[in-house]
């Protein structure tokens, strides 16, 4: 640790006040006369007796309290990391002071946000006092927009005569949010307060799909990651491209894909989950942090209470393209039939692409990449092996793969590496799940459990009913 002598302690704080004042406005003109540095400057020709009056005036008007306030287009939490971040990089190891109140000094409030993936990091919050400001209190806060949301506002309350220094701070904070910002460039999900998301948990060189299928989300979805230059050049990069399948296809490994390319090329990744996330926040956050891709899960699930929900999500999302967002729309669904025919349209979205079913190619590479270790026979025929393994997702592949090995182990015993895998082995490893397959396949085409306000109305509906029909058959009573 170097330990500083008073000079140069009081040189490094001259230094960061010089800063904070050129920051804050460097030659302020004041009235008649303005600051240059630690020097004030008098115009020529002036009266010294009219300098005197205005600086006997000015000298009053400093002792003042005035309240400072400046507006960020950024998430409290991230304005908050960055309050802090930009104080100690200006200040050195800087210990920020709470407020002082009537049992003496407060210690500032402290919130635990999300920094990194697992990660957290407390942030001042509240009311707070900064080293070589004296007699000034800052306040992080937020404030409402309509358009984008919850945003970051600092305020500060002070002698005038510090306004400068106050306004250099503000500076220091939009610096350090413009080019280091907790959020921008990362992958997080929908919440008010975000959770940053791992995309790099799946290993994007063993995911597999039908080749069709990789072609086409390569050049609607990638491509425009990696290439953001030269395809805004020919169009705008606001897509909505819309996934739908089966289960089991790879929707959601597409998802970590995307938000591995979104990051290795500068844009935000914002997931949002059915259920879980506000999709319109996280359009609001896009619109703060574009260019970014947002990534809607089973987005089918907007419509169980409102059956126009897409509708009025993709006229959100055409707003935003007035304004020249650069900002993607990924949706996944396993119903497109429910959505409306009108918005599967170019310019509402603009792709549709299909999750098939792995290709034959796509089954062996598959099979290969999950059995890295194995030895495969040349002679392999893995036509007869897709045939054997028809119509099966890849969670059915992955436990094919380990059946092969228990087959070889039962077939060859404890020397089973010195034999390479045949043809054979992969059939009896899939011929083995058929059954299992069938039963699931039998079990998806039968009908879906009543619902629970179903069952009320029914229940309801044939009371009335037996009553009605008691009232009309029952004889009157004439008595």
């Amino acid at each position: 640790m170097v330990v500083k002598t008073s000079k140069e302690q009081k040189r490094t704080e001259k230094q960061i006040i010089a800063l904070l004042e050129e920051l804050g406005g460097g030659q302020v003109q004041e009235k008649s006369f303005y600051y240059d540095g630690d020097a004030i400057q008098i115009p020529r020709g002036m009266r010294l007796e009219k300098a005197a009056e205005a600086l006997i005036a000015e000298a009053n008007a400093q002792k003042e309290i005035g309240t400072y306030e400046k507006r960020y287009l950024y998430r409290p939490w991230d304005g908050a990391w960055c309050t802090q971040n930009a104080l100690r990089k200006a200040f050195g190891m800087v210990r920020l002071q709470g407020k002082w109140g009537w049992f003496g000094q407060n210690p500032p409030e402290l919130i635990t946000i999300a920094s990194g993936v697992n990660e957290t990091v407390e942030v001042p919050w509240g009311d707070f006092e900064v080293a070589l400001i004296d007699g000034v209190v800052f306040q992080s806060s937020s404030y409402n927009d309509d358009e984008r949301g919850t945003l970051f506002r600092l305020r500060a309350t002070g002698p005038k005569r510090l306004e400068r220094r106050i306004r250099g701070v503000f500076e220091l904070v939009a610096r350090e949010l413009a080019d280091h910002s907790l959020y921008r460039g990362k992958a997080f999900d929908g919440q008010e307060s975000p959770e940053f998301v791992d995309v790099w948990s799946v290993d994007a060189s063993k995911v597999v799909y039908n080749q069709e299928v990789y072609d086409n989300m390569d050049a609607s979805i990638w491509v425009p990651l990696r290439h953001s230059k030269m395809v805004e050049r020919q169009m705008a990069l606001k897509r909505a491209v819309l996934l739908h399948g089966p289960f089991g296809t790879g929707k959601t490994l597409g998802c970590m894909i995307t938000g591995q390319e979104a990051v290795k090329n500068g844009w935000t990744f914002i997931f949002v989950r059915p259920g879980v996330d506000s999709i319109y926040t996280a359009m609001q956050t896009a619109r703060l942090y574009d260019p970014c891709v947002v990534f809607c899960e089973d987005v089918d699930a907007l419509m169980e209470d409102d059956r126009n929900a897409i509708t009025k999500l993709l006229d959100y999302f055409d707003g935003i393209k007035s304004k020249g967002a650069k900002v993607m729309i990924v949706m996944t669904t396993n119903y497109p039939e429910q959505i409306q025919a009108g918005m599967i349209r170019p310019g509402r979205i603009d792709d549709t692409i299909e999750i098939l079913d792995l290709d034959q190619v796509g089954v062996s590479k598959l099979i290969q990449l999950m059995l890295p270790e194995e030895e495969f026979s040349p002679e392999i025929d893995w036509e007869t092996v897709f045939v054997a393994s028809q119509g099966y997702k890849p969670a059915y592949l992955h436990e094919m793969a380990k059946r092969v090995y228990l087959h070889r182990l039962r077939r060859h015993g404890e020397t089973y590496e010195t034999y390479p895998i045949e043809t054979n082995e992969l059939v009896s490893a899939a011929q083995s799940l058929r059954s299992q397959f069938n039963m699931q396949q039998g079990a998806k085409g039968m009908p879906e459990a009543e619902r629970l306000d179903q069952a009320l109305r029914r229940s309801v509906t044939e009371v009335v009913r037996e009553n009605i029909d008691s009232d009309y058959l029952a004889p009157a009573n004439h008595g």
